[in-house]
């Protein structure tokens, strides 16, 4: 890898990602629209080009820069947000992500790419998931990400890229750029210890957002094939109480968790567990970080913000 472009590389995940490819001495150019992203977030060293995904001519003009890489992040990832809006989301989303893999099939020198799917495109299971589980999406954002999935299952038919999906499940850490629960929860400790909830029964894998970082690079340095699709999760899951109670024990004060029934979605899955034995007998992935690792970063961004 030596030019690489990154959308979405103002947000959470993306700026990680960044991180490690600024690391390996890559040329990076950031694409992001800053809907959701920070400009501060991203690197100085990195070429920052403010564009939407949606700009299907922007994108392709962009392309011609040569790029040997692709790292696709950028989209509406908020579930709720999703479900509000769904026109945007499959217009960025979807078209978007087509938009970026029409460009990079067209340009002739992209060899590489990798694309964020989700956790979110697997129906309500008990255990844990592995990647042979049907998909079986709840939520427009999930639908989405499962459209996406088929749209790079063709371009790794038509085309020589090496395509690598990753299916994400529920990234922690600093530079949160989306009300997930845990920086819903630190965002309201600085205002009372009583926290306002809604569903608190089901349990997710949470995965500490440096950790997704190395294996988004892990499969995009690592794939051999026309296309492979990995889960990105730790295999240990945890509800909400027990979030809490990390974040309380990191805060030095108790958390009171308060259900409401404003806040209770209609559709939920109890459990999204990681089977991530494929992502590390392939690529010799493993999660460094513990999820109170993962508090502890998290706490520390939202407190010095």
């Amino acid at each position: 890898m030596k030019k690489v472009l990154l959308t979405g590389g103002a947000g959470f995940i993306g700026s990680h990602v960044a991180d490690l490819l600024l690391g390996r001495g890559c040329e990076l150019t950031v694409l992001d629209n800053l809907s959701f992203g920070r400009r501060e977030h991203v690197p100085a060293q990195a070429r920052f080009l403010q564009m939407d995904l949606a700009d299907r001519a922007g994108v392709m003009e962009c392309f011609q820069a040569g790029f040997d890489t692709v790292v696709h992040l950028a989209a509406i990832h908020f579930i709720p947000y999703c479900n509000q809006h769904p026109d945007l989301a499959c217009r960025t989303n979807v078209e978007g992500t087509q938009n970026i893999f029409d460009a990079a099939q067209s340009s002739g020198t992209v060899q590489r790419l990798f694309t964020a799917s989700t956790a979110a495109v697997y129906p309500d299971c008990a255990g844990p998931i592995d990647e042979t589980v049907a998909r079986g999406p709840m939520d427009v954002y999930g639908m989405t990400k499962s459209a996406n999935e088929e749209q790079a299952a063709i371009l790794a038919r038509r085309s020589s890229i090496h395509v690598s999906v990753g299916r994400f499940f529920n990234a922690v850490g600093g530079r949160e750029t989306n009300p997930h629960l845990v920086p819903d929860i630190l965002q309201r400790l600085k205002k009372s210890n009583t926290i306002e909830i809604g569903n608190t029964t089901p349990k997710r894998d949470y995965i500490d957002v440096r950790d997704m970082a190395s294996g988004v690079m892990a499969m995009l340095e690592g794939n051999q094939s026309s296309i492979d699709t990995c889960n990105i999760g730790t295999g240990e899951v945890y509800d909400v109480a027990e979030i809490a109670a990390f974040i309380s024990e990191i805060h030095g004060a108790p958390i009171e968790l308060q259900p409401v029934e404003r806040l209770i979605r209609k559709v939920e899955r109890q459990n999204l567990q990681a089977d991530s034995r494929r992502l590390q007998t392939r690529y010799g992935w493993k999660p460094k970080y513990s999820v109170q690792d993962s508090m502890r970063y998290a706490h520390e961004w939202y407190t010095n913000l």
